[in-house]
């Protein structure tokens, strides 16, 4: 199970609506290897992408993931959406 300790360094957008973090790809000795996840600062949607820049096959993981599906062990880049840009989006 892989869980990240510490967030990696995420791309921070602040907007008018919210916050979104952005990892277009995973830190050395994080690619294709995430098995469940939990999002960043109670992030509402936390996707996984299968390819670098958000590309390929996609796992919306809202809050958390106590497993991925399909995407086991296939992430190379997220994206974490706030609350308050969720509900606005």
């Amino acid at each position: 199970v892989a869980f990240f300790v510490k967030p990696p360094i995420y791309t921070i957008h602040e907007t008018l609506s919210g916050t979104i973090y952005m990892q277009p790809s995973m830190p050395s000795g994080w690619a294709n290897v995430v098995s469940s996840a939990r999002s960043y600062q109670g992030c509402a949607r936390y996707y996984h992408y299968e390819d670098t820049y958000y590309g390929g096959s996609v796992l919306d993981c809202g809050y958390s993931c106590s497993s991925m599906g399909a995407m086991d062990n296939q992430t190379e880049s997220e994206k974490g959406v706030s609350r308050v840009a969720h509900d606005k989006a």
